[in-house]
């Protein structure tokens, strides 16, 4: 177990809004790769290899690449969690003129199992209809 001065060292590594903006030049192919992530019952390097499984092999090179950047980018997972990670990418996705269905409508059109893409759809409107519900938006 670390230490507080080595959980220190470790915090802000790099800001959300850094690994959000690092994510988000791979496009939506990440999201659906970080929402596998968390649909996923396992941790660690189980939940990175069940969601490349899910993925499938149209989508291993992607997530290959995707994973390179996870692993630089895993002390913001661990700082802030993935779902945080998440809606603020959906965020950036939107500050650049995507709406929510039209994410969904690129996730439909991705070779992808007809489960996954659903549970994608289900998971970025349930995100959706939580800030809604408490009125604010993703941070």
């Amino acid at each position: 177990m670390a230490n507080e001065h080595q959980k220190d060292t470790m915090k802000h590594y790099i800001s959300l809004d850094k690994a959000v903006r690092v994510l988000a030049k791979g496009g939506i192919p990440v999201l659906v790769f970080l929402i596998a992530v968390a649909l996923n019952p396992f941790t660690g390097a189980a939940a990175i290899t069940t969601a490349l499984v899910m993925i499938g092999p149209a989508g291993l090179i992607g997530g290959i690449v995707s994973l390179i950047g996870i692993s630089l980018l895993s002390g913001v997972v661990a700082e802030y969690g993935i779902e945080t990670l998440i809606k603020n990418l959906i965020k950036h996705f939107r500050s650049k003129g995507y709406t929510d269905l039209d994410i969904v409508k690129t996730i439909r059109d991705y070779p992808l199992s007809d489960g996954l893409k659903l549970k994608c759809a289900r998971y970025i409107e349930r995100l959706q209809k939580s800030s809604s519900d408490h009125k604010e938006t993703f941070q």
